[in-house]
């Protein structure tokens, strides 16, 4: 398998662990459920995760499973990448953008083409955002077919309203005809916290990948966030996953990536 969505900081989520004890539970996990890679995205949205990007780069130097992403401050505007300056970024895949605010958003459509040729490469972009601002990330998506954008947790969305789930995840479902958007299928205790029951979780698995296909759609466990609303067992069976052909489940899980990171370092 491998995880497109986990975070790792030094001394824990909450900031209450030994330095690196988390490194060394997921490594645990890692072990158990035969996770061959993981895609660590980087957070620094608040003062007790300031130094997250460092921390993600001393990890790639070490290991060869953890695939970081640095985290990229878009409510900034065009200054936002001077964060990218100070870091060795041949250890990075690509940013970490949380785009849940009109002022990220609007900072990020403010990015020149010489803004975005300073990513690293392979110039994947973990984008988490909110309903509201999909059809805009996709917007830039179209016009920057040179990246990968993936979109976190299915976009967040609302809670299925009587037009069900198919509407809940309307905007979502739009992206699909914009190959360069990938969705990872993380995040379902959050979709469990916004009124999903287990079938509704089940459904939005199916009707994603009926839409963008198998080969673009990636579990992600969001570990260690995860862990305070369900187990890490829990966060690898999702859903809706082992009802998937084995073809697709196997896209899902595994191939997709293994697919998709060939194909950007070949590129």
């Amino acid at each position: 398998m491998i995880d497109s969505h986990i975070h790792l900081f030094e001394r824990g989520y909450r900031g209450d662990r030994a330095a690196g004890q988390e490194m060394i539970e997921y490594a645990r996990r890692r072990d158990r459920f035969a996770i061959t890679s993981a895609l660590v995205i980087g957070y620094e949205g608040d003062a007790g995760h300031r130094r997250n990007n460092a921390y993600l780069a001393t990890i790639a130097e070490d290991t060869t499973w953890a695939l970081p992403l640095a985290y990229v401050a878009a409510e900034r505007g065009r200054s936002a990448l001077d964060a990218l300056d100070d870091l060795p970024l041949d250890r990075f895949v690509g940013i970490s953008l949380y785009l849940m605010s009109e002022q990220a958003v609007a900072g990020l459509e403010s990015w020149t083409p010489d803004d975005w040729s300073r990513l690293p490469g392979p110039r994947i972009v973990s984008v988490n955002t909110a309903p509201a601002f999909l059809a805009r990330i996709g917007d830039i998506a179209a016009g920057r077919p040179d990246l990968l954008i993936m979109i976190s947790h299915f976009g967040a969305p609302p809670s299925p309203g009587p037009g069900g789930v198919s509407a809940a995840l309307g905007g979502l479902l739009e992206l699909a005809a914009i190959g360069t958007v990938h969705v990872k299928a993380s995040g379902y205790y959050a979709l469990a916290a916004r009124g999903w029951s287990a079938t509704d979780q089940a459904t939005a698995t199916t009707r994603t990948v009926q839409a963008f296909g198998a080969n673009r759609v990636h579990w992600g466990s969001d570990f260690s966030p995860c862990l305070e609303a369900t187990t890490f067992e829990s966060a690898v069976s999702p859903p809706g996953l082992a009802q998937l052909p084995a073809v697709d489940r196997r896209l899902v899980q595994h191939q997709g990536m293994v697919d998709l990171l060939d194909g950007l370092t070949h590129r």
